[in-house]
């Protein structure tokens, strides 16, 4: 990994996947981009298990999870838990529904997952569903960050300014 002049290494920057033509899907497989007007898809392979190894705020005892999408041409997906019963969280790739989205993943979090380059990683966010006000929000501020290759994965809280809440502009 380069170093910047001080030394350090610089972030690396996340952001919409579309510079490189396909999205990298769980097992491996590439997957059309969305930016090209195909469905974007993150279906796991039947036999894929992504390896939290601190497990997740709230449910550190599960740190093996499928991610599901319950209908093909859904923009969301369930990141369900293979160690306790019950323990399922609705994400979404972010850049479907905010495609200026951005981060820097920080240093420790990069090391730990091994990733080199932004286009290594799956990215997607936490969904709050309000079936009351049929709002739903993403939380940007704590994307799941995997590496493609390996499937082991954090959720990283960030420590810029992203909306622990964004509203998701769809249609009930």
């Amino acid at each position: 990994m380069p170093r910047g002049l001080d030394g350090a290494t610089p972030p690396l920057r996340y952001a919409w996947p579309s510079a490189r033509g396909h999205r990298t899907a769980i097992d491996g497989e590439t997957m059309p981009d969305a930016a090209h007007g195909d469905a974007s898809t993150m279906e796991a392979h039947h036999d894929a298990v992504l390896s939290f190894d601190e497990g997740i705020p709230g449910f550190r005892e599960s740190r093996r999870f499928r991610l599901t999408q319950p209908h093909a041409e859904s923009a969301f997906q369930v990141l369900e838990s293979l160690d306790e019963d019950g323990v399922a969280l609705l994400v979404t790739e972010p850049w479907l529904f905010f495609p200026d989205y951005t981060f820097d993943l920080p240093e420790g979090d990069r090391e730990a997952l091994a990733l080199e380059r932004p286009e290594d990683a799956i990215v997607v966010c936490a969904i709050t569903v309000d079936g009351t006000a049929r709002t739903a929000w993403a939380n940007l501020r704590a994307p799941f960050v995997l590496n493609a290759q390996s499937l082991r994965g954090r959720q990283v809280v960030l420590d810029d300014e992203q909306p622990l809440r964004a509203t998701l502009p769809i249609e009930w």
